[in-house]
């Protein structure tokens, strides 16, 4: 979703579009966003700080991209993943996994 702009730099690549309009969707969800009619713009130059409508994100998206490192959204209701660094992400299906398969001690 970072992939911005195309090779000619002239205009925005269908990924991005996508991506914005995905992003868009998913923060309507928000209740925040249903009580107010607003939400966070992860703008690079708004940074989460300002409250907009969504044609005004979506805007600032096209003209300005995300801010940089914002790969979870944990302004707009997404969670960021547990790591564990001996072995790699955290899932729900891993933790599954290992609860059907206790080791014997």
């Amino acid at each position: 979703m970072y992939n911005r702009l195309s090779q000619s730099r002239k205009t925005l690549t269908d990924e991005f579009i996508n991506g914005v309009n995905f992003f868009i969707q998913q923060a309507k969800q928000l209740p925040s966003f249903i009580s107010e009619g607003k939400f966070r713009c992860p703008c690079s130059k708004h940074k989460n700080l300002v409250h907009l409508e969504p044609d005004d994100v979506t805007v600032d998206l096209y003209r300005r991209g995300f801010m940089p490192r914002y790969w979870y959204w944990t302004s707009h209701g997404e969670y960021e993943p547990l790591f564990d660094y001996q072995c790699g992400p955290s899932t729900s299906s891993n933790v599954a996994e290992a609860e059907k398969h206790p080791s014997k001690s």
